[in-house]
């Protein structure tokens, strides 16, 4: 696929032109992205909810970091994480020397999928749209016709007349391929897709994949 005006070449998995897609890949990591996510929420987040988010942080990132960075110390590594890396507060001194080594293998680029979208819906109102932006996460149960817990969304930019509650995303997780999936929609189903977190919550089975918003309405 080319750009209509300027003959570029489009990667087909992400939406992205060719040039952007290779300026991500060389100045964006799944790390800098997480501090973000998690500096963004810290000042006004309680204890015990920072305590959460860097668990999960310190969880999913080794397993983000493409293409799949590993180290061979995993108790070193996530200790850094958790109580060095995504604790905002620890990070006004120097992490320690075996943490900082364990740190380096994650500064690696990351690939981003997207542009998706989500639109405002009677199963999405603007109270879960305000908490897929807070959790930075997207969230999916079992479909109608079946299989396991899949996130779900329509593929491209978020449309100008979308109403509020409606949201914008990338992931870091390849979703299924386009013939697999109905036309203009994407999903990522647990236990399918590498990335895809499943959990049980109130007894239903979900689905979810790491986003970062671009736009939230």
């Amino acid at each position: 696929m080319t750009t209509a005006r300027e003959g570029e070449p489009f990667d087909e998995h992400t939406g992205l032109p060719a040039s952007e897609l290779r300026a991500i890949r060389q100045r964006t990591t799944w790390y800098d992205l997480a501090h973000e996510c998690l500096d963004q929420r810290w000042d006004r987040t309680p204890g015990n909810t920072r305590r959460t988010l860097a668990d999960a942080f310190a969880t999913i990132t080794p397993a983000l970091v493409h293409p799949g960075a590993t180290y061979p110390r995993p108790r070193v590594l996530r200790r850094a994480l958790y109580s060095w890396a995504f604790n905002k507060n620890a990070r006004d001194r120097e992490p320690i020397d075996e943490w900082r080594k364990a740190l380096d293998a994650m500064c690696r680029p990351v690939l981003l999928y997207g542009p998706f979208h989500r639109l405002s819906s009677p199963t999405q109102t603007a109270d879960d749209a305000r908490a897929i932006v807070e959790s930075g996460e997207l969230w999916g149960l079992t479909p109608k016709w079946g299989g396991n817990a899949t996130a779900q969304a329509h593929r491209g930019p978020i449309p100008t007349n979308a109403k509020p509650g409606s949201l914008e995303f990338y992931t870091t997780v390849k979703p299924k391929p386009q013939g697999s999936t109905p036309p203009g929609y994407a999903s990522w189903e647990a236990d399918v897709e590498a990335g895809v977190r499943s959990f049980t919550k109130d007894g239903d089975d979900w689905a979810s994949i790491p986003i970062i918003i671009t736009e939230a309405r």
